[in-house]
């Protein structure tokens, strides 16, 4: 079977929106960091620095796990695997970078057919998934 190159543009584009969000979580890390560091803003009292940087840091953690799993979607979509995490990646996407994820979603769900089983007993001949529903 020819393959097509519909899942591994959608691949691509769920690990670049995956990089963009650990670049993100970088950034606010760093921002959390700051606002624990800078004096003025721990000392005064009309700014609740805790607060802000325990936000912060949650919404860190929650860019982080979209991330992750758009890395893993990608990473399935590029080898034609997983087809569920493939589309979890891109949903994942959608959240991260808007445009490439809902480019990697419509991509993913076109090229359902590249996807092939790898359960058990499934070697590289493995026959495509064809009209399975969600």
């Amino acid at each position: 079977m020819k393959r097509d190159w519909i899942p591994t543009v959608a691949g691509v584009l769920q690990i670049v929106s995956a990089i963009c969000a650990l670049i993100g979580v970088a950034g606010l890390v760093f921002a959390s960091l700051i606002i624990a560091s800078v004096p003025d803003i721990q000392n005064d009292p009309e700014v609740p620095a805790e607060l802000i940087g325990g936000l912060l840091v949650a919404a860190a953690g929650f860019v982080l796990v979209l991330g992750l799993i758009s890395l893993i979607g990608g990473i399935c979509g590029i080898r034609r695997s997983g087809w569920g995490w493939s589309i979890a990646g891109s949903i994942a996407a959608v959240f991260l970078v808007a445009p490439a994820g809902i480019l990697a979603l419509v991509l993913t769900i076109v090229g359902e057919k590249e996807f092939i089983e790898r359960g058990p007993g499934a070697g590289t001949d493995a026959e495509p998934v064809v009209g399975r529903g969600l």
